[in-house]
């Protein structure tokens, strides 16, 4: 199990940002949040899915490297779409400077989706 640091957007919002990978200056304890991330294997019990949407706001290639046997179960049986909201470079909505949205589409090529 490992962690994610997030900061909370402001109240008129339930997301969150990323700030695993900031590098860019100090972060306020005050609006910062430690979440424990599970992969999703571990933690739903369904043997294969039709659908499964992703809008985590970076996070999109852990989900998915999460969902790994699930994913590949679905998809061999009767097919699965994945369906992921990703932010381009420069974007100000992820602020994690390792973010790279194409490693998601490349991981799920390399998975024959």
């Amino acid at each position: 199990t490992s962690s994610i640091t997030l900061r909370s957007k402001p109240k008129s919002s339930n997301s969150f940002t990323d700030l695993s990978g900031n590098t860019a200056g100090h972060v306020e304890r005050r609006d910062v949040e430690v979440v424990k991330a599970r992969p999703l294997d571990g933690l739903i019990k369904f043997t294969k899915i039709d659908l499964l949407i992703s809008h985590t706001n970076g996070q999109e290639l852990s989900v998915l490297r999460g969902a790994k046997k699930l994913l590949a179960r679905s998809q061999r049986d009767t097919g699965c779409t994945v369906v992921l909201q990703l932010y381009g470079p420069g974007s100000g909505v992820i602020r994690n400077d390792q973010y790279r949205p194409q490693r998601a589409l490349r991981w799920l090529s390399d998975q024959n989706f």
